[in-house]
């Protein structure tokens, strides 16, 4: 009996930038700080599940780009304990 849980869907880099105001039309305003975060509904549900304690495998399906963000996708996903050889 297979036992676990695969998640696809969306796995995605979120960019935030904190500004001092929200601009008005043709304005600039400054940015604070910034900082990139993993997001999207499959890496979302699979690190509330490891946050959970899941006491089963947990496995991600899909597609991330060959470059620096999929590679930081996988990483926080091995560091997290979740199978990342689907994606």
């Amino acid at each position: 009996m297979r036992r676990g849980i695969l998640v696809g869907g969306n796995w995605i880099i979120d960019q935030v930038k904190v500004v001092d105001a929200f601009p008005e039309e043709e304005k600039l305003v400054n940015i604070l700080n910034e900082y990139s975060s993993n997001g999207g509904s499959a890496y979302n549900i699979l690190k509330g599940l490891v946050k959970l304690n899941a006491g089963f495998p947990l496995d991600g399906v899909g597609l991330v780009g060959d470059d620096d963000r999929g590679t930081q996708i996988i990483q926080d996903c091995q560091d997290l304990g979740i199978d990342t050889s689907q994606i």
